[in-house]
């Protein structure tokens, strides 16, 4: 159960980050447009 949540919880925070650097990827850029996950 544990291992589950962890895996899960993992999983959520690294689409987060790789989310948020894509964004801020994105702003430095100038470009107007995001990509959502």
């Amino acid at each position: 159960m544990k291992r589950v949540q962890a895996a899960s919880a993992c999983s959520i925070a690294t689409s987060a980050e790789v989310h948020i650097v894509e964004m801020h990827t994105t702003v430095y850029k100038g470009k107007k447009t995001y990509r959502i996950l």
